[in-house]
């Protein structure tokens, strides 16, 4: 996963410099900040694992405005979807805190909204969360290609992938699991294939 984006940098760098047709020079400009960018997150997730496991990782527990949190999360990602899918915030209406921190619950929230846009080719993809006793239930609900009961088992394991043809380390889902756990929290999922799946994590709320 490493190897790929780091030789298509190296290749088209390379060909730069020979190349004269503007647009020619604009796609491979194109290729090279994809592959960027790709790396960049590849990177990132290893060295998140690499922290977590080392108990290197901080956390800044406060109370997070959810409504707030999901309208940030929606703005990151609206321009993403393709018009063939629907984002849906679903976090409306009254405001409730959860006791976390918040640059950790965005990064979890995000990880999944972006692995629903992996196996999402058309529909929606919901999320928002639920107020419950003395705990926050947020959700992310797509309409993808759903995960076998033989996956639910193993996928929030280190390097698991439900589609192998899908870009990504499979490490993701597994540092959610990993955070929401540091926070308190607990992570669960639901799936059918065909139909969509659904993850649920849980945080602490403000009382």
């Amino acid at each position: 996963e490493i190897r790929t984006p780091l030789n298509a940098i190296v290749g088209f760098s390379r060909l730069m410099p020979e190349v004269e047709n503007p647009e020619d020079r604009a796609e491979f400009s194109r290729i090279i900040e994809e592959n960027n960018d790709r790396l960049l997150h590849l990177v990132n997730e290893l060295l998140d694992i690499s922290k977590i496991e080392a108990d290197m990782v901080t956390f800044n527990i406060q109370p997070i405005a959810m409504n707030e949190l999901c309208e940030e999360v929606y703005h990151t990602f609206k321009l993403r979807c393709p018009p063939e899918i629907q984002l849906i915030n679903e976090a409306t209406g009254k405001e409730h805190f959860a006791l976390a921190d918040k640059n950790r619950t965005i990064q979890i929230v995000s990880n999944l909204i972006d692995n629903a846009l992996k196996f999402t080719k058309h529909g929606s993809i919901r999320f928002g969360y639920k107020q419950q006793k003395n705990f926050m239930e947020i959700y992310a609900t797509d309409t993808g290609i759903g995960i076998s009961s033989e996956q639910l088992n193993t996928i929030f394991n280190r390097f698991v992938k439900a589609d192998e043809n899908i870009q990504g380390t499979g490490l993701g889902l597994s540092i959610c699991k990993m955070l929401v756990e540091k926070m308190g929290g607990h992570i669960s999922v639901e799936s059918e294939l065909g139909k969509g799946t659904t993850f649920k994590f849980t945080l602490p709320a403000q009382e």
